[in-house]
């Protein structure tokens, strides 16, 4: 049973190795460290980019941030990520900005869960 609402902590395992890969467990670790550092930008360039109406920019940002998520275990906040990224064209501006505003609310309650999870790790 997942304790967790946001973050899937199998995928600590799945992509950094789990607890027993001590190389996996700092890189996971700095995944995280870099994550926490640099999501309030990064939210803040594609709330820009819907406001401006720029695809491109819209596109490489949900992209790079649903990677970036679902590396960390968070399925649900990719997926919506996703969402933005492959429906951006078809999206109206009122769509993304809803999209986005579900990704900003998911995103804090990940970052509480990634906190906690992380903190298991040491």
């Amino acid at each position: 049973m997942n304790a967790y609402e946001e973050l899937n902590p199998s995928a600590f395992e799945i992509y950094f190795g789990g607890r027993q890969f001590k190389a996996g467990l700092a890189a996971y670790q700095k995944c995280a460290e870099r994550f926490f550092s640099g999501i309030g930008l990064r939210l803040e360039q594609i709330g820009k980019a819907v406001d401006r109406n720029d695809t491109r920019e819209i596109l490489h940002l949900a992209h790079q941030l649903k990677g970036s998520v679902r590396m960390l275990g968070g399925a649900s906040l990719g997926d919506l990520c996703e969402s933005l990224e492959e429906n951006t064209e078809k999206f109206t501006q009122d769509e993304k900005k809803d999209i986005l505003n579900q990704i900003n609310l998911k995103i804090n309650k990940f970052k509480l869960e990634l906190a906690a999870f992380s903190s298991t790790l040491n």
